[in-house]
Formats: C-alpha cells, sequence, structure tokens
C-alpha cells in the first residue's frame, strides 16, 4: 500500500509542471514608455482602460497586433500541484509561461512583431486612471520569442 501511495504521489508531483516554454529564457529588455513602439504607446494613451476588465476579460487581456500571421491567447493560472501558478501566453499552439510572480506583470499583454509587450509595474493603487505622466513613471518588459515562433 504505500508503494501504490509514494507512487501516486511521485505521478502528481511530476506532472503538475508547467506546460510550454519558460518565458524567461527568451531574450528581454525593461523598457520605459518612451522607448516602446508608437503603436503601444497608443494603446495605453487612447485605447486601453485599466478598469475595463469586463472587456478584456472577454478576450483574455491581450491585444494581438500580429493577428493576420498569430493567433495570441492568454490565461492565468491558479496554484497548479505545488508550484504557484504562471501566466501563460500561447502563440500559434505554442505556449510560453511566466512563472506568477505577485502579479507584477500587468494587462495589456501585448503582441507586435514576434515580441510580448507588458506593463511591468504600476505606480499608482489607483486602476481607473492611467495619464501620460503615470505612464512615464511606469516601467514595462519586452520578450523577443521570434525564434519560437518562426513563420
Amino acid at each position: 500500500m504505500r508503494k501504490k501511495i509514494a507512487f501516486l504521489l511521485i505521478l502528481i508531483i511530476t506532472s503538475c509542471g508547467y506546460k510550454g516554454t519558460d518565458i524567461e529564457k527568451f531574450p528581454n529588455k525593461i523598457l520605459e514608455f518612451n522607448d516602446l513602439p508608437d503603436e503601444i504607446k497608443n494603446i495605453y494613451l487612447n485605447q486601453w482602460k485599466p478598469n475595463a476588465w469586463d472587456t478584456f476579460e472577454k478576450n483574455g487581456y491581450v491585444i494581438n497586433l500580429d493577428s493576420i500571421n498569430y493567433d495570441f491567447k492568454y490565461n492565468n493560472t491558479a496554484i497548479t500541484g505545488v508550484r504557484p501558478g504562471a501566466k501563460i501566453f500561447t502563440v500559434n499552439n505554442k505556449s510560453f509561461f511566466l512563472k506568477r510572480n505577485s502579479n507584477k506583470e500587468q494587462p495589456p499583454f501585448i503582441l507586435k512583431n514576434k515580441n510580448i509587450y507588458f506593463q511591468l509595474s504600476r505606480n499608482s493603487n489607483e486602476m481607473n486612471l492611467l495619464n501620460l505622466t503615470d505612464l512615464k513613471k511606469c516601467v514595462f518588459k519586452k520578450y523577443d520569442i521570434s525564434k519560437a515562433i518562426k513563420k
């Protein structure tokens, strides 16, 4: 009986891993607002409103600027077995995970030119207003996943 329990425990622990590739293995860069491509700046300034959760929950908190070539999805998982949850990005059925980091990664998650961009910090507890002054204080992150999604 003990062998069966031990076997089940080992099976449960080993099967609880993240699905996909760790996105931290790809080239990444910390950016300030002014370093972002103009199209992404425009999204933050004119299109995306942090309190519009209903809209973004329907499309998974993503904005796909490469939609002609790529299908882009996002899923935020809870605890996975003995591991904390992860943010899972899927681009054309190729999955990438980002380990949970106290929810420092903020939507929207944007795919542009085979790069995933997102806000890494929010300098305000107020989630209903982001203006240019606030955005200039924020830090963003870019992951280059081009080698993984060749097309």
